[in-house]
C-alpha cells in the first residue's frame, strides 16, 4: 500500500508534536533545576536521558525521514525509562 502525501504530512505533524512535548518536558525540568535551584536526584537524571533519547528518535524521523528504526529507538527508550522509574 502506497503512502499518500496527506498521510505522510499527518505522520510528520505527529512527530513534530511528539518532539514538542518532549521539549516542553525538558524545558520545565531545566527550569526547576536552573531557575528554582532544585537539584535533580540521580533517578531524575536517568529519566532525563531516556526522555532525550525519545526526542532523538522523533528528531531522526523529521531529519532523515520516517523509518521503523527511528520508532524502535523511541520505543526502546520509553521502555528503558519506564524500567528506570520503577
Amino acid at each position: 500500500m502506497m503512502k499518500t502525501l496527506s498521510s505522510t504530512i499527518v505522520i510528520s505533524d505527529l512527530n513534530i508534536l511528539g518532539l514538542l512535548g518532549i521539549s516542553v518536558t525538558l524545558i520545565v525540568a531545566f527550569y526547576y533545576q536552573i531557575i528554582l535551584h532544585e537539584i535533580p536526584c540521580p533517578l531524575c537524571l536517568l529519566q532525563r536521558v531516556g526522555i532525550i533519547m525519545i526526542g532523538i528518535g522523533f528528531l531522526f524521523n523529521l531529519i532523515f525521514g520516517i523509518n521503523q528504526l527511528h520508532y524502535s529507538i523511541i520505543i526502546l527508550s520509553s521502555i528503558t525509562t519506564c524500567i528506570t522509574a520503577t
